[in-house]
C-alpha cells in the first residue's frame, strides 16, 4: 500500500548502479516498451552527447531525464527517435494513486534542470494538477490494430489499396537480414526530402541502429525487387509482448513503403502482435502518409518548460531559420 505522503527523489549519476536500480524497478512497470529500457535510452544518450540523470522516488516511479548541455545551459530533453520520456511506474502503486505518484515529474528536483520537455505514454494515467509553469503541446501517432494482409488492405485507402493489388508482386518481402547501411542512407535521403536535416550524421546513424538492432526489441523487415534483388524499402521495429514500433524506417521512391507496410501489419499479426504504432503523426507530409493504412489517431502531450536563457535561444534559433528560408 502506497501512503499518500510526499516521497523525496533520489537522482543516481553512476551509470552502473542507475542501471542496476532501473532495471529492477521497470521489471514491474505498468507501461513497459522499449523506450524505457535503461539499454536504449543510453544508446540514444551517448548517440547526441547527452547526460543520463536518474531519479527514483523509492521503489514506486523512475525517470532517465536527458539532459543536453549548450554552453553554460542545461535541458531536459525528449530526445529524437524516442516519442516519450523514459518513465517507469510501478504495477504495485494503487491505480487511486498513480496520477498523485507522476506529478513527481514536474517538481523541482535537486540536479535536473528547470528547462524540461515532459512526454508521457498514453498507456499511463493522465496528470492533473501540473504547475502552470508548464506549457503544453498536443501531439498525435497513428496505431495500427494488425491483422491478416486481406484485412489489413481492407482498412487502407484506395490509393495505398491500389499500389499493393498493383505491385506486391514485383517485391519479395524479408525480415533477415536487412541492409542497415543502405537503410540508413535512405532515410538521411527521406529527411532531406522533406527539406528538414537528420538528427545524426551518417556514421552516428547507422552506429545507433547497428547497437540497437542488436537487442531483443528490435526486429528488421524489408522488402527487395523481386527480380533484381535490390534493396527497396526497410523497417527497423522495437517491439514489446503487445506492440510494435515503426522506428526506423527509409524507402526508395515508388509503392514499396506502402507494400512494406502492407506485409509487416500481416508479419507482426502472425507474431500476436496486436498494436503496430506509426512514431508520430505531427507534421502535413508525414502524418498524410501514415493516414492512408487505417490506423486510429491516439493524443499524447509534451509539457515543456523553458528558462528565460532557453526562451531566448529557441527566439534566435526559429529567427535563423526563417532567415535561412528566404534565402
Amino acid at each position: 500500500m502506497i501512503e499518500s505522503t510526499h516521497i523525496l527523489p533520489t537522482v543516481i549519476t553512476d551509470l552502473e548502479v542507475a542501471e542496476e536500480r532501473w532495471d529492477a524497478l521497470n521489471s514491474c512497470n505498468v507501461a513497459p516498451s522499449p523506450f524505457t529500457e535503461f539499454s536504449f535510452i543510453q544508446a540514444l544518450a551517448a548517440s547526441f552527447g547527452w547526460e543520463i540523470r536518474t531519479v527514483l522516488w523509492g521503489d514506486v516511479l523512475g525517470a532517465c531525464f536527458i539532459v543536453r548541455k549548450r554552453g553554460f545551459s542545461e535541458d531536459v530533453v525528449v530526445p529524437p527517435f524516442s516519442p516519450y520520456s523514459c518513465v517507469t511506474l510501478s504495477n504495485t502503486v494503487p491505480i487511486s494513486e498513480r496520477r498523485r505518484i507522476l506529478q513527481y515529474l514536474f517538481d523541482d528536483i535537486p540536479q535536473i534542470p528547470f528547462s524540461r520537455v515532459i512526454s508521457l505514454d498514453p498507456q499511463l494515467p493522465p496528470v492533473t494538477g501540473i504547475p502552470s509553469s508548464f506549457n503544453s503541446s498536443a501531439k498525435q501517432t497513428y496505431s495500427i490494430r494488425t491483422s491478416t494482409f486481406s484485412n489489413a488492405l481492407s482498412s487502407f485507402s484506395e490509393s495505398a489499396r491500389r499500389h499493393v493489388n498493383r505491385s506486391t508482386g514485383d517485391y519479395s518481402f524479408r525480415t533477415t537480414p536487412i541492409p542497415l547501411a543502405l537503410l540508413c542512407q535512405l532515410v538521411e535521403g527521406g529527411y532531406e526530402h522533406h527539406h528538414r536535416s537528420p538528427p545524426l550524421n551518417g556514421g552516428d546513424f547507422l552506429e545507433l541502429a547497428t547497437r540497437l538492432s542488436k537487442t531483443d526489441y528490435a526486429q528488421m523487415v524489408g522488402v527487395f525487387e523481386a527480380e533484381s534483388n535490390a534493396f527497396s524499402a526497410g523497417i527497423v521495429l522495437l517491439v514489446s509482448k503487445t506492440t510494435a514500433w515503426y522506428w526506423l524506417a527509409g524507402s526508395v521512391r515508388g509503392p514499396s513503403m506502402t507494400i512494406l507496410l502492407a506485409q509487416t501489419i500481416d508479419y507482426l499479426h502472425q507474431q500476436n502482435i496486436n498494436t503496430f504504432d506509426l512514431m508520430g503523426a505531427n507534421t502535413d507530409g508525414v502524418s498524410e502518409f501514415k493516414r492512408r493504412f487505417g490506423g486510429e489517431l491516439t493524443a499524447y502531450t509534451h509539457w515543456t518548460r523553458k528558462d528565460w536563457g532557453h526562451r531566448l535561444m529557441s527566439f534566435l534559433g526559429k529567427a535563423r531559420r526563417s532567415l535561412r528560408n528566404i534565402s
